[in-house]
């Protein structure tokens, strides 16, 4: 009297069961059977897996169980296992919430793809692997990144690139950060930014100064960990006409005067390796050619004792061509004092006029010294003595007059500090002075009548020098017994000459035996 009939539901929900017996109702038909969710199955089984992840954020993973069906399991229970590798590799432990879901979340740190494998009850879920692509986070300006050239060549640009990462390093791909450049050290400039819209920033500047250059970068107001980046400018190819050299503007007679070439580049910057040609010449008061030496590191070395008091020219070329401040002047002025090379003017004198002396103090090598204070002493023997005061010029000179009354030669001894200077003693030839009819002599012998009397004037001066040049007026006039007018000769020598005959005139006869 029983009849017993199956069927399978395969979705969950209310089912109504009506059964009739002999076509009609049986009592309480309509029947409600509630159709649970049947085992859970992994392969019918769900999860949501965010298919883009940001680094430093949670990446949160819900599982969903259903059954053969697909049906929504709403119990538990089940053993999920979730395992992430690729770009971040984690073992995120999943939490049953109690109704049929399991949720995990983990932090990736990576960015790139991650796999993300899920398992219910040992058997892979519907769409296992699961893919979440993790993308970059949040600009850090701490962890951003710069790169800049180790060394550069002054003359040549630099660039300078940054790449914006977030708190993890990852690269960021997208622009919009603000990004300072400063640069400080051999040289100074505050170049702009260019935002590429990839994540990376460029900015440029071109070095003129050898040196190292400090680069100091900050990304949204903070310095990069890495900041600041160095770079060593290095000089350019040498430019003769920026080369520099340290030539005294002054020296001294005696003293070695050296001279330091430096090879530059265009920017000024000095070179450190040697091998161009350097040529000193040098002019004017001195004439030297001295030898160059190279010292391999940028620097050039002459040197030289001038030994004439002036200026010197001091030509140098590199490689041919004029260095900077090509030709240069250096003013050699007198060493110290050397009475022995100091000199005099002692000029011929002529009786009753001043004989003018000059001194001038000179250095070893002759040149005129300029200072004074130094004690000259003058003598004059010979013909006239006397020791003259001495005058300090001032100028390295000194001055001291007499005034010889004998004719002759006299000898003028000088000394400067108690020592004989060059040529001392000197001689000075003292002729006589303007003749003077008063002191001037004549010789006038006896005569004999018929006979020329030779009459000989010798001029003289107010001292008595007999006078060694012509050019005066005689005239001889005889009276008395005879009257004559004779003609005088000049013989130019001082003396002059003149000849009369006499004849004589007895009043009474003379008686000749």
């Amino acid at each position: 009297g029983t009849y017993a009939a199956s069927y399978t539901p395969t979705a969950t929900g209310a089912d109504n069961v009506v059964i009739t017996l002999d076509g009609g109702s049986i009592l309480g038909s309509p029947f409600t059977s509630n159709v649970g969710a049947g085992v859970a199955n992994p392969g019918q089984t769900t999860a949501d897996v965010p298919a883009a992840g940001t680094a430093g954020s949670l990446t949160t993973i819900t599982v969903t169980s259903r059954d053969a069906a697909g049906n929504l399991l709403t119990t538990g229970g089940a053993s999920v296992v979730i395992t992430v590798t690729g770009a971040n590799t984690r073992n995120p432990l999943p939490t049953d919430v109690g109704n049929g879901t399991y949720t995990a979340s983990y932090t990736p740190t990576s960015t790139g793809t991650d796999i993300v494998n899920i398992t219910l009850n040992g058997g892979p879920i519907g769409g296992s692997p699961y893919i979440s692509v993790v993308g970059a986070g949040t600009v850090d300006g701490a962890l951003s990144t710069a790169t800049a050239p180790a060394s550069l060549v002054a003359g040549n640009t630099s660039v300078i690139t940054v790449q914006a990462r977030d708190a993890n390093g990852n690269i960021v791909t997208s622009g919009g950060a603000t990004v300072v450049v400063s640069v400080a050290g051999s040289n100074t400039t505050s170049p702009g930014v260019t935002d590429n819209g990839n994540g990376t920033y460029t900015a440029s500047y071109t070095p003129t100064v050898a040196g190292t250059d400090n680069i100091t970068i900050t990304v949204n107001g903070t310095e990069l960990n890495t900041s600041p980046l160095s770079t060593n400018i290095t000089p350019s190819v040498v430019a003769p006409g920026s080369s520099t050299s340290d030539v005294p503007p002054t020296a001294t007679a005696g003293a070695v005067l050296t001279y330091t070439i430096t090879a530059r580049d265009q920017f000024g910057n000095a070179l450190s390796n040697g091998g161009h040609v350097v040529v000193v010449n040098i002019t004017g008061a001195n004439t030297a050619a001295p030898t160059v030496f190279d010292n391999g590191n940028g620097r050039y070395n002459a040197s030289y004792i001038p030994g004439n008091a002036g200026t010197d020219n001091v030509v140098i070329t590199m490689n041919g061509v004029a260095i900077s401040g090509s030709p240069y002047a250096t003013v050699i002025s007198a060493s110290a004092l050397d009475p022995s090379k100091s000199t005099a003017t002692v000029p011929a004198g002529s009786a009753g006029t001043p004989t003018q002396i000059t001194v001038q103090s000179r250095d070893a090598f002759g040149n005129p010294v300029t200072t004074s204070g130094q004690i000259v002493s003058i003598t004059v023997t010979g013909a006239n003595s006397t020791a003259p005061s001495v005058s300090d010029n001032g100028d390295g000179t000194y001055s001291a007059s007499y005034v010889p009354t004998v004719a002759g030669s006299d000898n003028v001894a000088i000394t400067m500090n108690a020592i004989a200077i060059d040529g001392s003693p000197y001689f000075s030839v003292v002729t006589a002075g303007a003749v003077n009819a008063a002191q001037s002599t004549a010789t006038v012998p006896s005569g004999t009548s018929g006979i020329s009397t030779a009459i000989t004037v010798q001029a003289r001066d107010v001292f008595g020098n007999a006078l060694s040049t012509g050019g005066a007026t005689v005239t001889v006039s005889v009276t008395g017994a005879n009257t004559a007018n004779p003609t005088v000769t000049d013989l130019a020598n001082g003396t002059y000459t003149a000849l009369r005959t006499l004849r004589l005139f007895l009043e009474t006869p003379l008686a000749i035996r």
